[in-house]
This record gives structure tokens, C-alpha cells and sequence, in this order.
């Protein structure tokens, strides 16, 4: 071996260390992000049923309230009085069913964006090539024109450290 290969022995398994610690922490990365997913389709469904049971109880109260008003003759007292209680009731919670109502509209327009950004995100990689950063970005290796393009490049080895550019 020569020296200037001995010399360069020490960097290139520094290199590969470094490398290696990157690709770890990539699927450290990759972990968090499928938990995120998990977590939103964990919510979606539980969701779904508030946004449900929060539009039967409006059209619960908004029935209450359009019922005529009044006492009605034959009815024991106790009946008028209960349902002008009901008819208050409903007139107090309509606001804020309302107001729940539109939370979690936005809450369900809301919660799939955290699963799936839109925007471009960055990875620091020293050296390998786009094949295996694609596939483990995209889940398909065949995806690495879309990393090649977002950064300008040609060739899909890369050398040194680079960050890149991932496209959603």
C-alpha cells in the first residue's frame, strides 16, 4: 500500500462512519414519520364520529327550537314546564355546537396535511447514490429522477457531502 493510500485509509473509514450515522439517522427520520401517519389514521376515525354525533345533536336542538312555543292546554304542567326547559336548553347549546361543528370541519380538512406535507423537505447524505435515497424517501428506487431533477443533477452517484432537496 502506498503511502498516500495509508494516509487515505483513516478518511475513508471516517467517511464510512459518517455515512453510516447519516443513514441511521434517516431511518430514525423515517420511523417518526410513519408514527406521525399511524397516529393521524389512529384520530381520522374518532374524528369522523364527533363531527357526526356533533351534527345529530344541532339537528336535535334546532327541532327542539322550531317546535311551537307556548303552553299547550292538556298538558300537565309538568310537561309545559319541561319542555320549555328543553326549548332553553337547546337555544343556550346551539352556539356552541355550532362552534364545535366547525372545529372539527377544520380539524378533518386539517389532519391530513400532517400526514402528508406538501412542501420540499432537505436530507444531508455524505456520499452514496439517488437509487437508495429514493427508496428510502419514496419507498421506490425509481423516484430518483424526481431527487435528480430538484437539485439539477445527471448522475444519480453522489460524492462528498451533499444536501438535497426531497420533493413530496
Amino acid at each position: 500500500m502506498s503511502d498516500i493510500q495509508a494516509a487515505a485509509q483513516p478518511i475513508a473509514n471516517g467517511l464510512k462512519a459518517v455515512t453510516s450515522f447519516i443513514s441511521g439517522v434517516a431511518n430514525c427520520a423515517d420511523q417518526v414519520v410513519n408514527a406521525a401517519v399511524s397516529t393521524v389514521a389512529a384520530a381520522a376515525a374518532p374524528l369522523a364520529a364527533v363531527a357526526t354525533r356533533v351534527q345529530s345533536m344541532i339537528a336535535n336542538a334546532e327541532g327542539v327550537v322550531a317546535t311551537g312555543a307556548g303552553v299547550i292546554p292538556g298538558l300537565p304542567a309538568s310537561q309545559n314546564v319541561f319542555n320549555a326547559l328543553a326549548k332553553l336548553n337547546a337555544t343556550v347549546q346551539l352556539p356552541e355546537l355550532y362552534e364545535l361543528r366547525s372545529i372539527t370541519a377544520r380539524m378533518q380538512t386539517n389532519l391530513p396535511l400532517v400526514a402528508t406535507p406538501t412542501s420540499p423537505r432537505s436530507i444531508t447524505v455524505g456520499g452514496g447514490d439517488l437509487y437508495t435515497i429514493a427508496s428510502q424517501q419514496y419507498g421506490d428506487a425509481s423516484r430518483w429522477t424526481d431527487i435528480a431533477a430538484a437539485n439539477g443533477l445527471t448522475d444519480p452517484v453522489l460524492t462528498g457531502i451533499n444536501t438535497l432537496i426531497i420533493p413530496a
